[in-house]
């Protein structure tokens, strides 16, 4: 097989080298390759020097924003553009890493600035429906305003009695207080009430009013549920303590003693059985059917035979 081979050389002879169009040369130390084209040499593949990349070299790369290999510092230049557009979406939180984020780092600042000087406060929902149930100032303000105008104060007094004497013509909501007791009382229209905190009385049983600590203390001594006491239909009989004048009876003991005849009167049945007395006997007891044989009583079943002769 013949082979071809090109016009090859070292570059230092380069300049004293004449090439017709279309003859090609090879450097063999520089690894150019020439084409002449009647004139002069045209180098084919010359290399690319510092900021003589353009983009008609680079072309059009596509970035994968969902790249699955591990983000690192190293790879292509399309696995690294790869890498930054990962990392941005995710701190954007969108669906693309070039769309629009809902604040910029910048907003993002001002607004924490904002919020460590008190300038703007976030607050949760839970804070906004508290604040939303509570009265604004100038609301306060009106209930303070009604509440003085419906109760009228008086200078107070020595006693309650003396209510009577310093005010003989009080009016619905004059207010006083009593020096001595330090109790406060409001006219009703009718009567002074009581209506300060000190004036309400112990509880009784016929009267609502304060709990003493006493009570407070055998309320707290209480079991729960001690008051839920449901008394049982019935009780075992060993629950009782037996003594010499309330003892139990058994079936058994009640049926033989309803089988025993009754002293006064008594109805015998069977073949009642008793001790036979003497026939000298002569007392309240009973007569057996041998007691009577031996007093020489013959029974209906028997014969007199005078004999014969």
């Amino acid at each position: 097989m013949a082979t071809i081979k090109l016009k090859r050389g070292q570059s230092t002879n380069l300049p004293s080298l004449s090439l017709q169009a279309g003859e090609p040369a090879f450097t063999l130390d520089t690894k150019k390759l020439y084409i002449g084209d009647g004139t002069e040499k045209v180098l084919i593949n010359p290399d690319i020097g510092a900021n003589e990349i353009t983009d008609e070299n680079i072309g059009n790369r596509t970035i994968d924003q969902g790249i699955a290999a591990t983000v690192s510092n190293t790879g292509t230049l399309t696995q690294l553009f790869s890498f930054l557009a990962k990392v941005i979406k995710s701190i954007t939180g969108k669906t693309n890493w070039y769309d629009a984020p809902v604040k910029t780092i910048a907003a993002l600042n001002t607004d924490i600035s904002n919020h460590a000087g008190n300038s703007s406060v976030h607050v949760t929902t839970q804070d906004k429906a508290n604040w939303s149930d509570k009265y604004t100032k100038n609301e306060i303000d009106n209930k303070f305003s009604t509440l003085e105008t419906n109760i009228d104060w008086k200078e107070s007094v020595d006693t309650y009695a003396s209510i009577a004497t310093t005010y003989p013509n009080p009016q619905d909501g004059w207010t006083v207080n009593v020096k001595d007791t330090d109790y406060t009382y409001r006219y009703s229209g009718t009567e002074w009430v009581a209506i300060s905190a000190n004036a309400i009385p112990k509880a009784t049983a016929e009267i609502d009013g304060l709990m003493a600590k006493e009570d407070k203390a055998k309320l707290d001594g209480v079991a729960a549920g001690a008051n839920n006491y449901t008394h049982p239909a019935s009780h075992v009989a060993t629950m009782i303590t037996q003594s010499s004048t309330h003892r139990f009876v058994s079936d058994a003991e009640k049926n033989t003693w309803n089988g025993k005849a009754d002293i006064d009167s008594p109805e015998f049945t069977g073949t009642p059985t008793a001790p036979t007395p003497s026939s000298e006997d002569n007392s309240t007891r009973l007569a057996t059917t041998a007691f009577v044989r031996s007093l020489g009583y013959i029974p209906a079943s028997g014969a007199i035979d005078g004999g014969t002769f």
